[in-house]
């Protein structure tokens, strides 16, 4: 049960047959085919019980001296004898050894997404357990004087509940990963410093907030002091004020603290890190529509526009506004206008990522 979802870490070649013995198919009699030759309803063949035929049920393993299974339909009991009214040919309503799997054969290759088919495969082999990739562990770290975890208390003016980092631990947990969701830290450069390096055991560090470049943004230098800061600033809007970094061979990766900014971050970086640490196709739902209305965007950004579909059409809901949650609850997608175009016309065929 533990597998459904995992990536095999080794390819697995069945040591046994599947099925293991000649396996009757129907109800009915296990006969030798030649006996059956030229029976019909007006010309029926009559075999003797225990000696030229004998009843089995679907699933029975049949004598090696039968090589066929007459169906219930077909055959009528007259006392000892049995009463065949239809030919057969060989291996007719029979299983043969190694029909479904033979010994030796390549059942899955390493890097196999495994579905529930698959784990019942591996089951009716006997194989009771496999070798899987680990599920990258994600550290979340989210950071803000501001923030108070969700349903603590209510709000005070100036406060907001913590729901970033609750969005992250949802997508990672979804994308495959194991999500450790740490406590809110206070904009301080010393414990964001302490956060960081009491979660160095994760594959990925996830530190939401302060990343921008004002006074009490302390996500990008810290990460810089501690290791490598690789990026701050790319050209996506929303999501500009993102970063990225080395720490002890740990990826770390600074998402901004608006909510929109963030879940951009995570489709278009943490969702593409996570897959490829745990070996899993990163194919993101896609569909096409016709754009509703004019979209503007900004020249020399890639511009992400939250959509709605209704029917055939796109229609944009906000092409700015990373503090409005509602418009990603609203949505059914987004688009990703090219930062060397300054929007794109109504009617155009737009590729929309629906928001999974």
């Amino acid at each position: 049960m533990d597998a459904l979802g995992r990536v095999l870490s080794e390819s697995i070649v069945s040591d046994a047959n599947l099925p293991q013995f000649n396996r009757a198919a129907m109800d009915g009699f296990a006969v030798r085919s030649s006996d059956t030759r030229g029976a019909s309803p007006t010309n029926p063949v009559f075999l003797r019980i225990g000696r030229d035929c004998i009843s089995v049920r679907t699933g029975m393993a049949v004598n090696d001296g039968y090589d066929a299974v007459v169906m219930l339909e077909d055959a009528t009991l007259r006392e000892d004898r049995l009463e065949v009214t239809a030919v057969v040919h060989p291996f007719r309503n029979l299983s043969r050894i190694g029909e479904d799997v033979a010994a030796g054969d390549l059942i899955m290759n390493e890097g196999h997404h495994l579905r529930p088919p698959d784990i019942a495969l591996l089951a009716a082999l006997g194989i009771s357990k496999v070798t899987v990739y680990s599920k990258p562990r994600i550290a979340i770290i989210p950071t803000g004087g501001e923030l108070i975890p969700v349903g603590s208390r209510e709000l005070e003016p100036g406060e907001a509940y913590e729901i970033n980092g609750l969005m992250a631990e949802l997508y990672i947990e979804k994308w495959g990963g194991v999500p450790l969701r740490r406590c809110i830290v206070p904009d301080e450069s010393r414990l964001i410093r302490q956060a960081i390096e009491s979660e160095l055991d994760a594959d990925m560090i996830v530190l939401i907030g302060g990343t921008s470049v004002g006074e009490k943004d302390y996500a990008p230098r810290t990460l810089a002091d501690l290791g490598q800061l690789l990026v701050h600033g790319v050209r996506i809007q929303p999501g500009k004020p993102t970063a990225f970094g080395i720490v002890e061979d740990k990826v770390v990766i600074c998402l901004p603290g608006y909510p929109v900014a963030a879940f951009v971050d995570l489709y278009l970086f943490i969702r593409a890190v996570l897959k490829k640490m745990a070996h899993l196709d990163d194919a993101v739902p896609k569909v096409n529509a016709i754009l509703s209305r004019k979209v503007v965007s900004r020249p020399g950004y890639l511009s992400i526009v939250r959509i709605k579909i209704e029917g055939e059409a796109a229609v944009p809901l906000m092409t700015s506004g990373a503090g409005i949650l509602s418009s990603l609850a609203k949505a059914d997608g987004f688009i990703i206008v090219p930062e060397e175009l300054e929007g794109i016309e109504a009617g155009q065929t737009v590729e929309v990522t629906l928001i999974e």
